[in-house]
This record gives structure tokens, sequence and C-alpha cells, in this order.
């Protein structure tokens, strides 16, 4: 494997953040140019919330949810015109042989992951992540939106670290928090349980969609290396103002 400072030195794209002691680096740009100078074979684990491709442009669905906010089905530019096979060939090429990838995604790409997952890693299955305190209908004209899937899939001998019968259930139950800082942000309890399954200390983690960190402020917190990379830099400000705190925490 080669080593992670020989990994950064490929990349002609300097950091927006480094922390050379954890060996976390973050980069303020498009994912696809960054991926391309990535070594193949050189990642243990991707663990990604890409785009859903579920926004509207110019949507007129929108609720009034209280009188200060209101939600509508656009979560920005970013969210339009998603395509996973482009990103996928990039995983494809990056995890090494016995990696794996984590990705989180909604009912309208699922099906478009699992055939890119089947065709070059073979078996795939899925997670649910139920959030207990789901945002509630306005309407009340359909059921409530609590649940968001995970499509997994390894080569060769990938890493499981299985915990026990009751903890390995597909359907991971966590809450939404109140004050997340990013529209899509998951909750640390999940992201630093995928992490402590799905790889082992010094084990290198890519996100390509790191948005407000959460990846990389697990993988740092647990041992992991990362590589993160994100096109808005006020979110990528957010991550590394979460990986400078010289006290880090995760959630409980």
């Amino acid at each position: 494997m080669p080593e992670f400072n020989d990994i950064i030195e490929d990349v002609p794209i300097k950091p927006y953040y480094r922390d050379e002691q954890a060996d976390i680096v973050i980069y303020c740009a498009d994912c696809g140019e960054v991926l391309p100078h990535i070594r193949d074979k050189s990642i243990d684990l991707v663990l990604t919330d890409p785009p859903y491709n579920v926004s509207q442009k110019n949507s007129d669905i929108k609720f009034k949810i209280t009188e200060r906010k209101n939600l509508a089905r656009d979560f920005g530019d970013w969210d339009y015109n998603f395509d996973p096979t482009i990103y996928w060939d990039e995983f494809n090429r990056l995890v090494n042989n016995n990696g794996q990838v984590y990705i989180f995604t909604a009912h309208n790409l699922f099906g478009k992951w699992y055939e890119l997952l089947e065709r070059d890693f073979g078996f795939s299955n899925f997670l649910v992540w139920y959030k207990n305190n789901p945002m509630p209908q306005v309407r009340k004209r359909s059921f409530l939106s609590s649940c968001e899937l995970i499509i997994r899939s390894g080569r060769g001998n990938y890493t499981i670290n299985f915990i026990n019968q009751n903890d390995m259930h597909n359907l991971i139950t966590y809450p939404c928090r109140s004050d997340n800082v990013h529209p899509t942000q998951k909750p640390e309890r999940l992201i630093s349980k995928l992490v402590n399954i799905a790889s082992n200390p010094n084990s290198l983690i890519l996100d390509p969609f790191l948005g407000s960190g959460t990846t990389a402020y697990c993988a740092k917190k647990l041992g992991r290396k990362c590589i993160g990379i994100e096109i808005e830099e006020k979110y990528c400000a957010i991550a590394a103002k979460r990986l400078s705190q010289s006290v880090m925490r995760l959630e409980t």
C-alpha cells in the first residue's frame, strides 16, 4: 500500500486543510478534479453521501413549516442531474482488492448504484437508516420520510468487524439532529458505527462528498486516515473547524 503522503503529493491541488499527524486532508474542489489523481487501489473504504437527485429546480412545492422557515424540494445546484456512473468508475479504480464502499442514496438512484456495484464487486446488500424523529407531514398527504438507504459492497477479504447479532441488523436507528449545519448532514453516531464496522485503525477512508466533515471527523476520532473532498468552501471551513478542535467528542 502506498504511504499517505505519497498519495497526497500526487494530487496537484493544494489541500484546504491538512492534519499531518492524523493523516487527514480536505480538498475544496469538485471531486471530479481530485479523484483522477489518487493512486489506483489506494483506498480501503469509500464512505460517502453523494447527491440524491431529488431536488426539483424552480419547484413550486413549498410547504410552510413555521413562520420563519419554508421547506422546498431544492437542496441546491449540486443535487440536479447527478449521474452515479462517472463517480463509480473512479471508486472502482481506487478501492483496493480488500476494500469496500458504503454509499448513501435514495430510492430513485438505488437501482443505478446497485447495478454498478453488482457489475464490478459482485454481491451487494443494503442498510436502512431509520430516523425516529422525521420531519412531520404538513399536508398529511403521504407517509413521513423517515428512512434513507445505504448500499454497500466489497471485494476480496474486506473488513467486517462484527459487533453482535443485535447490533448488526441492517436497520439502524438514530435520530436526526436539529442543529445540523448542512442540509443532508448525517449523525456522528451513524457514521462512526459504519467506520468501526467497515475499517480498522490506520485504514484510509475516502469521502468525495464530504459536506460538513462528519466522515473525516469520525475517522480522526477513531484513528483512521481520511481524504475528504467538498466543493463548497463554506462547508470546508466548517469541516476544518470541527477537525481542529482540541478536544474531539463523538455524539452520545
